[in-house]
């Protein structure tokens, strides 16, 4: 099972950067990006909730565990992870799908801060050594594949700083919650990070589109196959990620994160014309070896 989840989370990662660049018209995005967290995020609440109650089917009534110290506590992932999958549609329009996702593997460098900051968690020297050569493999696979300006390059790579720093920030925070009760149902953990997903993710219309709630019709402009997609591929992303941290760990779905990235760049290459530059196959043989060493050492 905990292997059905590995899995589930390494394709369902790679397939963020292919639909974001898919999704894309003319360049750009004809839909407003504000509106796919949103949904994503509604999509996730009604599946946790479903979960929760079909986990509660036949059992005696009795009060569901939970403490406002949860709630509150989940409100701290859940405006990183807002954050984060905010960013990434800017970061795949600037940098393009395979550098988006080979730079995740640098989200590998940022758990591992976390783990030792907000968990603990000690790690060795070689596995410490690993995840700057994993840095390494990143840096040298930019070597003469970048075809943007160096202005909107500069964009890209600022955004994609900041979406790895709150993405490693949510993935280690929520995964001391998740393993904070071993009683507490993963459903309802889920349904409390959803809920303050789906009030940021409403915030952020207000602020971005106060139109589209006098106008229901307009929140789904623009919007294609590939958006409707993204919004389930969103959904799926998160609770995949939840049975990863749960059962597993962040370093697991690190590792899914870097491994992700063989897949997007052959699927960049074969239906979006990206090339297979020396620089990036060079970078990918060496963050994974990287995460060989790091992962059986």
């Amino acid at each position: 099972m905990k292997a059905l989840f590995w899995c589930a989370q390494l394709l369902l990662t790679s397939s963020v950067a292919l639909l974001t660049h898919a999704s894309k018209l003319d360049g750009g995005y004809a839909y407003n990006t504000y509106s796919v967290p949103f949904f994503s995020e509604l999509l996730k609440v009604c599946i946790s909730a479903i979960l929760l109650a079909m986990d509660h089917k036949g059992k005696p009534k009795e009060a569901i565990d939970w403490t406002w110290q949860m709630v509150f506590a989940s409100s701290v992932p859940a405006v990183a992870y807002f954050v984060s999958n905010n960013i990434n549609f800017f970061v795949v329009q600037y940098l393009g799908p395979s550098t988006f996702q080979l730079l995740s593997s640098l989200k590998i460098v940022s758990t591992a801060f976390f783990f030792r900051a907000i968990m603990g968690v000690q790690l060795s020297g070689t596995k410490w050594k690993m995840l700057i050569l994993v840095s390494l493999g990143c840096a040298v696979s930019q070597l003469g594949c970048s075809n943007k300006s160096l202005t909107d390059s500069s964009i890209g790579y600022v955004l994609k700083f900041v979406n790895i720093l709150t993405t490693g920030l949510a993935s280690v925070y929520n995964e001391k919650i998740l393993k904070s009760s071993q009683t507490t149902s993963v459903h309802l953990q889920n349904l409390l990070l959803y809920l303050w997903g789906v009030l940021f993710a409403v915030c952020s219309l207000l602020i971005s589109s106060p139109s589209v709630f006098g106008n229901p019709e307009e929140i789904l402009k623009g919007y294609s196959s590939f958006t409707f997609c993204i919004v389930v591929n969103y959904a799926m992303v998160g609770l995949a990620t939840s049975f990863v941290l749960k059962y597993l760990d962040n370093i697991a779905k690190t590792f899914a994160a870097a491994a992700s990235m063989f897949l997007v760049a052959i699927f960049s290459y074969i239906f979006f014309a990206e090339s297979l530059t020396t620089g990036l196959c060079i970078g990918m043989l060496i963050v994974a070896i990287s995460c060989e060493v790091y992962y059986w050492e």
